[in-house]
């Protein structure tokens, strides 16, 4: 019986452990004032302080799949914590041709996760490319305005995170995000295609939140859905293929 009983306990907490995947904000253990951190494990009835509302954490069971950690209520910032169900609707950018100025609207809009780059399908006789059309993006950087003409292939437009943040010559550190403007340069005139908040993320911390939930599962089928999920949740929605891409190198 004693054996048995210690086999139930231990499933019942393997089952009930939670592995951080990502903090935003500061969230501390109440019982010792330590902060939430990728890699360490959390229960289900642990108590949590949370120094802002805003405050939450990716949290990861094999069993139960992926759980946003929040705060009690709004009003209450430490105590027993809400664990938000999966996510369920997993998005992402589709891959179709972009036709015209709505498509491109439709495309680009919300938050655009740039990994390294995203290539997009675009129709070739309504947008053609050379020395005098091309598209380019308009940002601020440190107060000055830059604009990057973007790479393309014929019926491919290449936004390079990399190409975009090269600046005369040198290369520059990225924000996390950015407003960008998408124009489209016909002749002498400029088309605004679409104004849109382009999302950064640091491509090492990523790859390293990945391979945290890739440890955590058994199963790489599981492993790529959940990675979608948290990549939606916590940064923005991604061209699939282009994220499919970076997950395949996550060992």
């Amino acid at each position: 019986m004693i054996v048995i009983s210690i086999a139930i306990l231990s499933a019942y907490s393997q089952n009930n452990k939670y592995y951080v995947i990502k903090v935003q904000g500061e969230i501390l253990k109440a019982v010792d004032n330590q902060p939430l951190k990728s890699g360490i494990t959390v229960q289900e009835n642990d108590d949590f302080i949370f120094k802002s509302e805003l405050s939450r954490a990716a949290v990861l069971n094999p069993e139960k799949g992926q759980f946003v950690l929040t705060p009690p209520d709004k009003n209450a910032v430490s105590g027993k914590a809400h664990f938000m169900p999966p996510i369920q609707n997993i998005s992402s950018r589709a891959g179709g041709t972009l036709l015209n100025i709505v498509d491109f609207q439709n495309h680009f809009k919300d938050n655009f996760l740039i990994i390294e780059e995203v290539k997009v399908c675009i129709d070739p006789n309504n947008f053609s490319t050379d020395d005098n059309n091309f598209f380019f993006i308009n940002y601020d950087y440190n107060g000055e305005a830059i604009n990057k003409k973007l790479m393309s292939n014929n019926d491919t437009l290449i936004i390079s995170k990399k190409d975009i943040f090269t600046i005369d010559g040198q290369s520059r550190k990225n924000p996390e995000n950015i407003i960008f403007r998408l124009f489209y340069m016909k002749g002498e005139e400029a088309n605004l295609m679409s104004e849109f908040m382009a999302i950064l993320p640091d491509e090492e911390k990523l790859a390293e939140e990945l391979l945290n939930i890739k440890q955590v599962l058994n199963n790489e089928d599981e492993f790529k859905k959940q990675a979608f999920s948290f990549v939606n949740e916590f940064y923005g929605h991604p061209q699939g293929e282009d994220l499919a891409e970076f997950i395949k190198r996550i060992k």
